[in-house]
């Protein structure tokens, strides 16, 4: 399927600000050249609001956008109406999936430990907290609100100490680089002082339902993710939000599509569209998840079909 790329105009880009860093670690515990490193002011993101914007997506990403609303629907109604209720097992798949893009992996009878109660196995574990945020997500889904993120993300976190569970982060944080400092980090999402604000505006973004649905939730998402409003758990939570959109407003009603599954066959391409839109093009990340939904929608047939055949065997 091939898509016009081209910039969607009137998106507006990320500004930065450049904020005075005071180091966490005590200089007595790492080395000088690391120290001179992390010197002086570094610039985080300013994340523009979009609750009013409309987003102009080319011809041919929108027809894309549209199959793969029409093929979501028709996935719903097939497998949903299956006899045996196969919604769980690929609302998991989802969950493991979305957790394997953060490198969280774990075999099937680890996760199925951690369900029952076992924390020995910590990566079965964040999958199972994964597959809690994704109920969470969907009993929340039509009431998507700054509290049902809140609770997603205290769900994806249950392990997690309470301070950075299911609330707001209050420190900067930063994607890659070191840990000592965010001046050599790929992305500074903004100051933790713009986190609510910008929250609240990207509620009133997905509240809205003058938009085409599947362009709406990838857009959701990708402002999530440059957002980051979590310590940690960003990504799973983001990933859920599409999954509550999608059930919210009526697309989906029995059955979760793995997108994430899609997106994982290849992460770089996906990280790619993030970069995309914060340079101000939206239609790089709805071509993508789009393209990842029709992955994931095959995969899912195949899952069910191999799975019935094992209960017949």
């Amino acid at each position: 399927m091939s898509t016009d790329r081209r910039s969607s105009p009137a998106w507006p880009t990320v500004r930065w600000e450049e904020r005075d860093w005071a180091p966490r670690i005590p200089p007595d515990m790492v080395p000088r050249t690391v120290r001179e490193r992390h010197r002086g002011p570094y610039r985080a993101a300013v994340v523009p609001p979009i609750a009013d914007l409309d987003p102009h997506i080319p011809t041919g990403v929108v027809a894309l956008a549209d199959e793969a609303t029409a093929e979501i629907a028709r996935f719903d109604a097939e497998i949903g109406a299956e006899v045996v209720p196969f919604s769980a097992v690929l609302l998991r798949s989802e969950s493991a999936s979305s957790s394997m893009i953060e490198n969280l992996t774990s075999g099937a009878e680890a996760i199925a430990l951690a369900e029952l109660g076992s924390r020995e196995k910590r990566n079965a574990t964040e999958i199972v907290g994964n597959v809690a945020a994704m109920n969470a997500a969907i009993a929340l889904a039509d009431r998507l609100d700054a509290d049902a993120v809140l609770h997603v993300h205290a769900a994806l976190m249950l392990d997690h100490p309470a301070e950075t569970r299911g609330v707001w982060r209050t420190q900067q944080v930063w994607i890659s680089g070191d840990s000592f400092g965010p001046h050599e980090a790929t992305f500074i999402p903004p100051h933790h002082r713009h986190v609510l604000t910008a929250i609240d505006d990207l509620v009133r973004f997905t509240q809205r339902t003058d938009i085409p649905l599947f362009t709406q939730a990838a857009i959701a998402h990708a402002q999530f993710e440059t957002i980051h409003p979590f310590t940690d758990g960003n990504g799973r939570t983001g990933r859920a939000l599409i999954h509550a959109m999608l059930r919210g407003h009526g697309l989906t009603r029995k059955v979760t599509v793995p997108v994430s599954a899609g997106l994982l066959a290849d992460t770089s391409a996906y990280f790619g569209t993030l970069t995309d839109y914060r340079n101000g093009d939206p239609s790089s990340v709805v071509a993508q998840v789009a393209t990842a939904a029709f992955a994931a929608m095959s995969n899912g047939r195949q899952l069910v079909s191999d799975l019935k055949q094992v209960r017949e065997a």
